[in-house]
């Protein structure tokens, strides 16, 4: 590519197809080798997951009242 325009290096939009055209051949060569009906499930179960995950934390974030109180006089978790 470079040597065809009289270039020592290919330009930043060369490099940037050769970077997106490597991942999409990476990419479909690995579709190929898992069942498209498993990769749906996997998929419903990340979604799931990240829904409770995100849930939960808002919830311990947000919704809960104040800080947790104080245990034994301790401002610190741990006794110094």
């Amino acid at each position: 590519m470079a040597d065809a325009d009289g270039q020592a290096r290919p330009s930043p939009g060369d490099v940037a197809d050769l970077v997106a055209h490597g991942l999409a051949a990476r990419f479909g060569a690995s579709l190929a080798l898992v069942p498209s009906a498993v990769r749906h499930r996997v998929a419903i179960l990340a979604l799931a997951s990240v829904a409770v995950l995100s849930s939960g934390l808002f919830v311990v974030a947000e919704v809960l009242p104040g800080p947790l109180p104080e245990l034994g006089g301790y401002t610190h978790p741990a006794p110094v």
